[in-house]
């Protein structure tokens, strides 16, 4: 039964590590083999749905319509950016694969370490490492995601987050630049 208000009448919320598939998702197909319709919201939690592509491509597509915060948008193979093509046409290239939302995770990671390494200089010290990473500032990925930001006092880098949904087996931004929480 559809709701007749511009709100839904369930939500469920939905979290934790799961790579293979998200008990949300599940959740969500069972609700939908019980008569529940498009008057369910799900949200997932975590940067463990957004990007999982085999949650947007789960059989049946029980994840049509979920919505989910991450830290950066997944970007697939097809990006319309130079950059990000580049990068995963070479991982493909390299390992067989396309690259996923936690590979691209990894590789902004390792390339703000990288940067601040180079900023800390040849002759490296724990101390010197520290100040480094601590004056990061604006720094920003290949695949589009906020300013990362360090400090003394900030060792958070970000409080900004995507809001995605999957529509036709893909994540797709609801909105192309990040919510601040």
């Amino acid at each position: 039964m559809k709701t007749t208000s511009a709100f839904p009448r369930r939500f469920l919320l939905a979290g934790g590590i799961n790579l293979l598939a998200s008990p949300a998702i599940v959740g969500r197909a069972a609700a939908a083999t019980r008569g529940v319709t498009d008057d369910e919201i799900v949200i997932g939690t975590m940067t463990d749905l957004s990007g999982v592509t085999a949650v947007a491509e789960a059989p049946g597509e029980p994840a049509e319509g979920f919505y989910s915060m991450a830290p950066a948008l997944y970007r697939y193979p097809d990006d319309p950016k130079p950059a990000v093509r580049a990068l995963t046409t070479a991982y493909r290239q390299r390992f067989g694969f396309d690259i996923n939302y936690l590979g691209e995770a990894g590789y902004t990671c390792a390339t703000f370490t990288v940067a601040a390494l180079e900023k800390a200089g040849r002759d490296l010290t724990l101390d010197s490492f520290i100040g480094a990473m601590e004056s990061m500032k604006d720094w920003h990925d290949v695949f589009g995601g906020p300013a990362l930001s360090l400090s003394p006092t900030n060792h958070h880098a970000s409080s900004r987050s995507f809001l995605s949904v999957v529509k036709s087996k893909r994540w797709t931004p609801v909105m192309e630049h990040p919510l601040s929480f």
